[in-house]
């Protein structure tokens, strides 16, 4: 829809009033000290800076001219009652600077751009060549300028301008700063590498088996029976640097601990750093108290036989078969009578387990009565858990309530 000018300039006045601010298609704010108001009455004011083609300076604020085009239209489009458009024949979007345009399509040029040729606008050159002193010279091979973007071709790199061989030592590094085998990048040239007190090589390795990659360089140190490399360090988890500094064996019985004071199974480090055989009767624990079969760890963190009567008790509070585990951690015999009572408060037969937990011969005449009440014959077990003579005249009558002979059992007397 198109709006009478008069209209525009109705809503253009009222956005100058409300302070807004704008770019090359409305209102920019005047650049004097008076304020916007100020710049509105005052039609001598300056815009500042100066307004685009397309506009011009009313009171001090930019503003669109009548029929221009805001912001201005591309090189190759023109302004029409304040629309770009194409004309016809033009390339729009415009070309770049290697092409022409012919009947609205971009074509490639031949007057310029291609080795030989004179330089495009702007500098252009076709690709493969590159722009000096106005001319298109090819780029990117072995002694020629380096092509736009510091780029050259396959094994060469670019420096002071010119593609040069890349990657062997002596020369630049390649792209990605890699150098051939045998060398490494240091810096922006490919030195050697590998060699002793020569920088290590990519994935910190040496090219001589008996160098070490320490500190980023290759040393002769950290193997078995060498010094130390820099930092106490030995190249194998088997080593440990000794405080002669030289990598010695270590883990075995006898050798200096590893790192972290470990030590080769069956072993443990000590105090004084040496692993010692572990896990047998008289010998250290092993790591995490542990002991043989049939051992257990003190406190003073040996291994000492257990389960045994007399001996310590086994892991869980455990002993051998017939023996139990005392209040102070040993093993007793148990289930014979005056021995403690088994687990279970079990006793050997003929035996029971008293309130102490001692095993009591149980079933004849004054003793305990066995497991059930019962006790042996001609004895009954009484009210004190007792067992008591039966059966005979004034005797407690016997299980079922009978008596020797002719007695009868009388109110649980025989008479």
């Amino acid at each position: 829809m198109t709006y009478p000018a008069g209209v525009l300039r109705f809503a253009l006045a009222l956005l100058v009033l409300t302070g807004c601010t704008l770019d090359r298609e409305g209102v920019r704010e005047p650049a004097t000290d008076g304020g916007m108001d100020a710049a509105v009455l005052d039609a001598s004011a300056t815009c500042d800076p100066a307004c685009a083609p397309s506009e011009e300076c009313r009171g001090g604020v930019c503003v669109c001219a009548p029929g221009a085009c805001c912001p201005g239209c591309d090189a190759s489009e023109a302004c029409e009652d304040g629309r770009c458009v194409c004309p016809p024949g033009a390339c729009c979007p415009a070309c770049d600077a290697l092409e022409a345009c012919e009947g609205g399509v971009c074509v490639p040029r031949e007057d310029c751009g291609a080795v030989g040729q004179g330089c495009c606008a702007g500098d252009a050159c076709a690709e493969g060549a590159v722009c000096a002193a106005g001319a298109c010279e090819a780029c990117g091979g072995d002694g020629e300028r380096c092509c736009d973007g510091a780029a050259c071709g396959a094994g060469l790199a670019c420096a002071d301008g010119l593609c040069a061989a890349c990657g062997g030592v002596g020369e630049g590094c390649c792209e990605g700063m890699v150098c051939d085998a045998g060398a490494v990048c240091d810096g922006a040239a490919c030195v050697a590498c590998g060699g002793e007190s020569e920088p290590c090589c990519d994935a910190m390795t040496c090219g001589d088996p008996d160098l070490t990659c320490a500190g980023g360089v290759c040393q002769d140190c950290g193997q078995r029976n060498e010094r130390c490399c820099p930092g106490d360090g030995c190249v194998e988890a088997a080593l440990v640097c000794d405080p002669g500094g030289t990598c010695r064996d270590c883990g075995g019985r006898d050798e200096r601990c590893c790192a972290g004071d470990t030590c080769e199974v069956g072993h443990v480090c000590d105090g004084a750093t040496f692993c010692r055989e572990c896990g047998s009767n008289g010998r250290r624990c092993c790591a995490g108290g542990v002991c043989g079969m049939g051992e257990v760890c003190d406190a003073a963190d040996f291994c000492r036989d257990c389960g045994r009567n007399g001996q310590r008790c086994c892991a869980g509070s455990t002993c051998d078969p017939g023996r139990v585990c005392d209040a102070a951690d040993f093993c007793r015999d148990c289930g014979g009578n005056g021995q403690l009572c088994c687990a279970g408060s079990m006793c050997d037969p003929g035996r029971i387990c008293d309130g102490s937990d001692f095993c009591r011969d149980c079933g004849g005449s004054g003793q305990l009565c066995c497991a059930g009440r019962t006790c042996d014959t001609g004895r009954v077990c009484d009210a004190s858990d007792r067992c008591r003579d039966c059966g005979a005249a004034a005797q407690p009558c016997c299980a079922g309530g009978t008596c020797d002979g002719s007695r009868a059992c009388v109110a649980g007397t025989c008479v």
